[in-house]
This record gives C-alpha cells, sequence and structure tokens, in this order.
C-alpha cells in the first residue's frame, strides 16, 4: 500500500515537470526554417529580375553564380599559379553597398579613411578560388559564391577587365549578417562588381 502512494505521488510529479517543461519550450522564439528550394528559386528570380533590369546578358558557374563581362581588359592574362590583384564593390540589388576595397567609393559614401591605403586584393591563382581572402574572416565557410565567381571571371578576363557577380543566398551569407550593422537583411542577393588590377 506505502510503495502504491509512492507510485502515484511519482507519477504526479513526472506530470507537473513535463508540463512546466512543454510550457517553457512553447516561450522560446524558434527561427522558422526555410525551404531552401524555393528560396532557390526566388533568388534566381531577383537576378534574373535585376539582370533584365540593367540589360545585362550573363552566364553561371557550375554552383549557380551569375556573372556576366563587362570588359575584358586589355593587358595581361592570367596563368596559373599568377598572383593576381583585384578590387571589389560589394552591393545589394538595391544598390545599397556592403563593403568594397575601392577607396574612392568609400569616400563617396563616407567611409573613407585618409590615413591609410586601399590596396588591391591579391592570391595566387587558382580555378577554384579556394585561397582568395575573405571578406568577413568569421564568414569564410559563407562566401562560396564569391570565391568561384572571382575566379571565374578572372580566368576570362585581362588586366583592366571588370564583371559583376549575381550570388544567390544560398552561396553567400544565408540568415546572417557579417556585417553586424543590420546591413544585409537574411536571404539577401548579392552583387559584387570585379575589376581585375594586375598578374604577374
Amino acid at each position: 500500500m506505502h510503495f502504491r502512494n509512492m507510485r502515484s505521488h511519482l507519477l504526479i510529479v513526472l506530470t507537473i515537470s513535463v508540463g512546466l517543461v512543454m510550457s517553457c519550450n512553447n516561450d522560446i522564439e524558434v527561427e522558422p526554417t526555410v525551404d531552401t528550394d524555393a528560396q532557390w528559386l526566388e533568388d534566381i528570380q531577383i537576378i534574373e529580375d535585376y539582370i533584365t533590369a540593367n540589360g545585362y546578358s550573363y552566364d553561371t558557374t557550375t554552383n549557380g553564380v551569375r556573372y556576366t563581362i563587362l570588359d575584358s581588359g586589355s593587358g595581361n592574362s592570367v596563368n596559373p599559379n599568377d598572383i593576381v590583384g583585384f578590387h571589389y564593390i560589394g552591393r545589394l540589388t538595391t544598390d545599397t553597398l556592403f563593403r568594397t576595397s575601392v577607396d574612392t567609393v568609400l569616400f563617396n559614401n563616407g567611409a573613407g579613411d585618409s590615413s591609410r591605403s586601399y590596396p588591391p586584393i591579391h592570391y595566387t591563382y587558382s580555378t577554384s578560388g579556394w585561397n582568395i581572402p575573405s571578406i568577413y574572416s568569421s564568414y569564410y565557410d559563407f562566401e562560396t559564391g564569391y570565391r568561384e565567381g572571382v575566379s571565374k571571371v578572372i580566368g576570362l578576363m585581362k588586366e583592366g577587365g571588370h564583371a559583376k557577380l549575381m550570388i544567390p543566398s544560398g552561396l553567400a551569407y544565408q540568415q546572417f549578417d557579417p556585417t553586424t550593422f543590420g546591413i544585409i537583411p537574411p536571404y539577401s542577393v548579392l552583387v559584387f562588381d570585379i575589376f581585375f588590377v594586375s598578374t604577374e
């Protein structure tokens, strides 16, 4: 009889505990999962609308980055293991600037620092682009589209060339904003202008 009462009390305690845990869990805000296939299609539509609005023709990399060569350049072509120098301007499709290595763009947007210089980005050329320096070092793994796109267009241009990359969010920062200033909304398509400066 005593054992039966103890068991009843234990069941009551367990029931109350489970109820409290479930109640607490209901108060936690869980970020809704995103349908990645649907998001991809939405991003591609945004890119195609952007391309149409600007009158661009384009090609596509293996993983889905859209790119267009605006100026093929007239200098030297790149060879494997050359040291490549390039500048970039990173914007949203709304033309909002979020990052650039071009000093005049920085100063025109009130973000330049007159006490420092803004040299091109340098890296040893490879077709994979794995060694292209990160834009935001903590988000290297989210910059696959940027690295693939830069490597692709550098290989197609000569020095002095200018290309534009249009990167779906799944190949970029997805739901994150590496700027920490709320500049890049979740699941944003990114647009990069790439300027091939030098190869040696």
